[in-house]
């Protein structure tokens, strides 16, 4: 997997050719009415191509409104999104980007499997294409015994199982995902952060994913993104020392806990000069 250098200011990076999967932010800037304070400042940097990189920082940084802008859901006042030195818009309207919201957001009156095929009708796949590709998602998220149940038939995990498999069904090269986790116990969420780094680990895809908590951006990512208080800001980047392969058991050892000190240690330096 790629990796940049560990606690280093970021930067934007421009090469010649980016690998499939790779996400640039440069110089973006975010207003949601002028002359108010921007919400986003200069923000510049970049996520390798097979990478799991969170977005950490206080509540109301503007984490969730930078990954919708990498998303194309919502645009930069200033500055661009690029994803293979391209405009976003052109890996969204190729179906390359994944969208995992905090909610499942599932239609109550279509099956799991008929929620899965969603994007793919869109698409104007062939039924028989859409139930095939359907099935082979929600059996790679553990849900092939659900695939005929509604919305109101699922615990809150399988909900956002469902979502992971619609987000994956598509075959896009990025997954970007906003706190899907977070209103889950805590039982579920360890769970479903274990099957989502194995995911990731079968899969090679880049994924963004937006948290609150240390311990699950640890434990997930290759790199964290530490982000400041509002206007929000890129204040550093720093690589997770941590083998490829995660399970409970590493939560429990010294490189963990280190890892998890220096990104409590960054939030808690950013946050003071912030005051």
């Amino acid at each position: 997997m790629p990796r940049s250098p560990a606690s280093t200011p970021a930067t934007a990076v421009t090469t010649p050719a980016l690998e499939r999967g790779t996400i640039e932010l440069r110089g973006v800037w975010k207003w949601f009415a002028e002359p108010s304070a921007p919400v986003l400042r200069d923000i510049s940097f970049r996520v390798p191509a097979g990478s799991f990189v969170s977005v950490i920082g206080a509540s109301g940084c503007g984490k969730s409104t930078m990954l919708r802008m990498m998303g194309d859901l919502a645009q930069p006042s200033r500055g661009e999104v690029l994803t293979n030195g391209h405009p976003v818009s052109q890996a969204r309207q190729a179906h390359e980007i994944g969208f995992v919201f905090q909610a499942a957001n599932l239609c109550a009156w279509r099956s799991v499997r008929r929620n899965v095929e969603l994007p793919l009708e869109a698409m104007k796949v062939p039924r028989s294409e859409r139930r095939e590709r359907a099935l082979a998602e929600l059996d790679r998220v553990g849900l092939t015994a659900a695939v005929d149940q509604y919305p109101a038939e699922l615990s809150g995990g399988m909900a956002q199982r469902v979502a992971i498999a619609r987000s994956l069904v598509t075959e896009p090269p990025i997954v970007l995902m906003d706190e899907p986790f977070g209103a889950l116990d805590e039982i579920t969420r360890d769970r479903l952060n274990l099957d989502l780094h194995e995911l990731w680990r079968r899969t090679g895809k880049t994924i963004v994913f937006v948290t609150h908590s240390i311990p699950e951006a640890v434990l997930l990512s290759t790199q964290i993104v530490v982000m400041g208080r509002r206007p929000g800001r890129v204040d550093r980047t720093i690589d997770v020392p941590l083998p490829d392969e995660r399970t409970a058991e590493i939560a429990r050892t010294p490189e963990f806990f280190n890892a998890v000190t220096e990104v409590r240690d960054a939030l808690f330096d950013v946050m003071g000069r912030d005051l």
